[in-house]
């Protein structure tokens, strides 16, 4: 395409976007802070004070003892971590479930792949010997060593039985121990070159974390409790809690004075070596979920967990919470109430509201057992229903959200992943089993019949004109009648059967957001199906919800479009919005659209029906990006664009996970119409595979980005 026909289409687009500005137009999207907090995997500290950890949005890090957050860019690879490690020389080791191990030399800010003689690359643990050497422990593959900072890594597996290695753990005298799960606990003792086999009489063998004290005593923190084997001993005997077991242990530690606590997915315990007993110091901990732990050189004890940090200052007898700027949080359900009170649920810490428009928020937990947040509705009374993991029935909530009390009578299935409500009735659809509903208010539950769905489950379900339609992951979607007694498939039409969310158009029309298909509508109860993809960049859709004036929503990754026609075309609204999936969407009475990131909180926009907003219009002025085209493309396509000044230009290809694919960068460009052509290929020279991919453009301090579909 040259540079003149695309400058056409452009105008084109122009023209089009601005005569249509009269019905929608939107600004770009502004971060909130918060929900703060969110799931923290792995964490540790350096000599200096300063303490990291990583989380699905990358590695961020504290100078002020967990004060404050800030982010390490170049660090989105951290989404999969795992532990995260300092060695004496303040080097920085990050473990991952599937990229291997990596190293900083720098606080963080520049990493390094080191995998150099590694197969597998789900590290679980990192250990450093008296001498230096380094010991990781890899799920699958065993243990590794390395005399030289992880440039190259051998393996030492001779007499492991199993190589599900979680963690490792290196004794004063340099023995080396092995927690392997559903392999008990091995040990290498100095100058031996095979493991040992030493728990044959350990009662759980799924082993997370291997620890030893100054005597040389051995404890096994398992799925099920903490263990110990005395030094010179063979036995192990269990570690209980008021005759129980401790449950699943995340870490051991050791404080200077040899006091011995576990972090456990309840809290954090001491033991009390003398009475042999455990005591829960949990006070100030708002969830107990919690994975890891590091101890900064002053002594302060920092927790990582579901809901961010805690800190303690006294081996844990108090907790503060330390979330300022850590804002992680996975969205998963949103709701937006006509007061203009915003409620998100979050994948593992409760539920947050705002009544600044999503600009602040404040936990809303009260009442609720667990923290594993599934999914939200409201009923036309202002009752909300939640859906929670692990829960045998809906929590509800009577007065906006601020307490919820859970209802289960009749319930029978837990995992509730959404609800359809019109009129009087709402409807609970459940991860597996038959579909709930109730028609007072949640104070009982009757089950509809699963005839016809052959054990098949849902992931949304959605009411029009009092029929009910299930969406499910692979067999597409059923629907259901007063009068009827089973379900029965509504498939014509419907390409792809991978459902992900369904919503109801105010005109009664159905909508099916599918997972590769693109979004579906029908017009006529479900009967037939049809594509309404124009205008999509991605055949991956989330979400979907609707405004008060009919607008349509569809959340992607890193992407949000909207409809001002039923679906039939559609315009994409992403600048501002992070590089991660959008998961859940909610718009509200006063032109405002909420989006639930998968990592970063919750983002929102505001939307009018006049005109073209003045900071957008600015953008349009100082530099505008293209679709580009054709598109989608086989294997060739032009991404073009304008500038209004002379300035270098980098333009980068990622792929739906986010990874770099290519890398263009531009000098000197002067302004006007430029445009580049991509091959369908990597850096490395090697074609990509069909899907989805995302071309972003930085022009000085602008920013820019469209997605775009390789179809061979």
């Amino acid at each position: 395409m040259n540079t003149f026909s695309c400058r056409n289409i452009s105008i084109l687009v122009y023209l089009f976007l601005t005569i249509s500005s009269t019905f929608a137009q939107y600004t770009v999207w502004e971060a909130g802070n918060g929900p703060l907090g969110g799931k923290v995997k792995s964490i540790t500290t350096n000599s200096s004070g300063t303490v990291f950890i990583g989380s699905s949005s990358g590695i961020f890090y504290s100078m002020d003892n967990g004060d404050s957050w800030a982010q390490n860019e170049n660090s989105t690879f951290s989404v999969y971590n795992n532990v995260m490690a300092v060695n004496d020389s303040d080097q920085i080791f990050l473990g991952t479930s599937n990229l291997g191990i990596y190293r900083s030399d720098d606080d963080g800010n520049s990493w390094k792949a080191i995998n150099n003689g590694l197969i597998r690359r789900d590290i679980r643990s990192i250990s450093f010997l008296p001498n230096g050497e380094m010991i990781i422990g890899v799920n699958g593959e065993g243990v590794f060593r390395s005399a030289d900072n992880g440039e190259s890594w051998t393996g030492v597996n001779s007499g492991l039985g199993k190589l599900n290695v979680y963690s490792t753990a290196v004794s004063q005298r340099g023995d080396l121990y092995a927690g392997v799960y559903s392999g008990g606990v091995y040990r290498l003792a100095t100058g031996d070159t095979s493991w040992q086999f030493i728990a044959s009489n350990l009662k759980n063998k799924n082993v997370n974390v291997v620890a030893v004290n100054s005597n040389d005593d051995l404890f096994a923190g398992t799925s099920g409790g903490v263990y110990k084997q005395k030094a010179g001993d063979s036995l192990w005997n269990e570690l209980k809690y008021d005759n129980n077991s401790l449950g699943f242990v995340s870490s051991l530690y050791f404080d200077a004075d040899s006091n011995f606590y576990a972090l456990t997915l309840a809290g954090f315990y001491q033991f009390d070596f003398a009475s042999e007993t455990w005591s829960q110091k949990n006070n100030g901990l708002l969830n107990l979920r919690n994975w890891s732990l590091t101890v900064s050189k002053s002594g302060d004890l920092f927790v990582g967990g579901d809901a961010g940090v805690y800190r303690s200052v006294d081996n844990g007898a108090n907790w503060s919470y330390k979330v300022d700027g850590l804002n992680i949080s996975r969205i998963v359900a949103l709701l937006a109430l006509d007061d203009g009170l915003v409620l998100a649920a979050t994948e593992t810490n409760g539920i947050a509201r705002s009544d600044d428009d999503g600009q602040n928020w404040s936990r809303s937990n009260e009442g609720l057992n667990n923290l594993n947040m599934k999914a939200m509705a409201v009923d036309s009374s202002g009752i909300i229903y939640a859906g929670i993991s692990g829960a045998f029935g809906i929590y509800i909530s009577l007065d906006r959200g601020l307490t919820w009390s859970l209802k289960n009578n009749g319930v029978t299935s837990s995992n509730f992943l959404d609800f359809a409500i019109e009129k009087t009735r709402v409807y609970a659809a459940p991860g597996s089993g038959a579909v709930f509903y109730t028609d007072n208010n949640g104070e009982n539950w009757q089950a509809l019949t699963r005839d016809g769905l052959d054990n098949k489950s849902f992931r949304s379900i959605a009411l029009s004109n009092g029929v009910l339609f299930g969406g499910t992951a692979n067999d597409g979607v059923f629907r259901i009648a007063g009068n009827d007694s089973a379900w029965t498939p509504v498939n014509t039409g419907l390409d792809n059967l991978s459902i992900t969310k369904m919503a109801v158009a105010p005109n009664g029309d159905l909508f099916c957001a599918t997972n590769g298909g693109g979004i579906f509508r029908s017009s006529d109860m479900g009967d037939n199906w049809g594509a309404v993809n124009t205008g999509l960049g991605t055949l991956y859709i989330n979400t979907l919800t609707f405004s008060k004036n009919g607008y349509l929503f569809a959340g992607a990754y890193k992407s949000v479009y909207y409809s001002t026609d039923n679906g039939a075309s559609w315009q994409e609204i992403s600048d501002g919005l992070p590089i991660t999936s959008i998961k859940s969407l909610a718009a509200s009475a006063n032109n405002r659209i909420y989006a639930g990131t998968f990592g970063s909180g919750v983002y929102s926009s505001t939307f009018s029906v006049t005109g073209i907003d003045d900071r957008q219009q600015a953008q349009l002025e100082r530099m505008e990006l293209y679709q580009n085209y054709p598109n989608p493309f086989n294997p060739v396509t032009t991404i073009s664009f304008n500038l209004n000044t002379s300035t270098d230009v980098d333009i980068r290809i990622f792929d739906v996970m986010g990874r770099i694919v290519r890398i263009f960068q531009m000098t000197g460009l002067t302004s006007g119409m430029h445009a580049l052509v991509w091959n369908g290929k990597d850096e490395s020279g090697v074609s990509v595979a069909s899907g989805s991919y995302y071309y972003q453009i930085h022009a000085g301090n602008l920013t820019a980005g469209k997605s775009m579909i390789l179809l061979k």
